[in-house]
C-alpha cells in the first residue's frame, strides 16, 4: 500500500507523477514528430501517444530515443492509411540525422584539388548521416505541406494538397548538410541501390563498381559520373576515412 506521508497523500501522488510522466512522453513524442502531430490532430495524436506508452513503454534512458519504434508500430495500427507510418519513418530519420557522427564531407572543391583517387578507395565511404528509405506512398511530399502549414499543432483539419501515391516504391535519401537535414527523392532506383551497397561493411566506391559489373549491373561510365558528382555536391560521402 502506498504511504501517505508527504505533501500529497499517497495514491494522489502517485497519479499526479502518472499524468506528468505521460505527458513528458506525449511532449517527446511530439517533439519528434511534429507534422504526424499535425496530420492526426491533437486528439488522436494524444490517444497515440497513450497508446504507445501503455502498450510499449520507454527503455531508453534518453526520451530523444523514445519513438524510434513508432513508425514500425504504426504500419501495423494504420494499415488502411499508410502514408502515417511512412510520415512518421521520414520524421524519424530526419530527427536521427543529428545524432550521427560529425565527420567532414568530400565537395567537388575537395575532388578538385585532391583528386578522387583517395576518395574512390576509402572505406568506409558513406557518410554517417545518410540513411536511405523505400517509401509507397507520398509521405515526403506530405510532409513538406504539413513542414509549410500556417497555423499551430492545434488546427485538428488541416487543408492539404490532394495526394498522388506513386506507381512503385520510391527510393528517398535522408542526410545532414552542414547543420541541415535535407531528404531527397532519386529518379534511379539503381543509384538507391549502389548507395545502399555503398554502406555495407568494407564496401569502398572503386570495389563496389568491380561487384555490380560482376553482376552485369553496372551503369554506364557517365551515368556513375553522375552518381558520384551529386554524392560530392551533396555531401554524401565521408572525407576522412575513419
Amino acid at each position: 500500500m502506498l504511504a501517505a506521508e508527504g505533501p500529497l497523500p499517497g495514491l494522489r501522488g502517485a497519479q499526479v507523477y502518472h499524468h506528468a510522466y505521460r505527458a513528458r512522453l506525449h511532449d517527446a513524442l511530439a517533439d519528434s514528430f511534429p507534422c504526424l502531430h499535425r496530420y492526426l490532430g491533437d486528439a488522436q495524436f494524444a490517444e497515440l501517444a497513450c497508446w504507445h506508452a501503455e502498450t510499449l513503454p520507454p527503455r531508453v534512458r534518453s526520451l530523444g530515443e523514445y519513438g524510434a519504434d513508432l513508425p514500425a508500430r504504426l504500419a501495423a495500427r494504420y494499415r488502411r492509411h499508410p502514408e502515417v507510418a511512412e510520415l512518421a519513418a521520414l520524421e524519424w530519420a530526419l530527427r536521427r540525422v543529428f545524432d550521427a557522427a560529425d565527420v567532414p564531407a568530400w565537395t567537388p572543391a575537395d575532388i578538385a584539388s585532391e583528386g578522387p583517387e583517395a576518395c574512390l578507395a576509402q572505406w568506409p565511404v558513406q557518410h554517417p548521416t545518410l540513411s536511405l528509405l523505400w517509401l509507397h506512398t507520398a509521405a515526403p511530399t506530405l510532409w513538406q505541406a504539413l513542414h509549410t502549414l500556417p497555423g499551430g499543432q492545434d488546427d485538428e483539419s488541416p487543408t492539404l494538397p490532394a495526394l498522388q501515391q506513386p506507381a512503385e516504391p520510391r527510393p528517398v535519401l535522408v542526410w545532414r548538410k552542414g547543420l541541415q537535414p535535407h531528404f531527397m527523392s532519386l529518379v534511379d532506383p539503381a543509384e538507391a541501390a549502389w548507395l545502399a551497397l555503398l554502406g555495407e561493411p568494407g564496401q569502398s566506391i572503386a570495389r563496389s563498381l568491380v561487384e555490380l559489373e560482376a553482376r552485369g549491373q553496372a551503369p554506364a561510365q557517365a551515368v556513375f559520373a553522375q552518381w558520384l558528382a551529386r554524392c560530392w555536391e551533396q555531401g554524401w560521402l565521408r572525407k576522412d576515412g575513419g
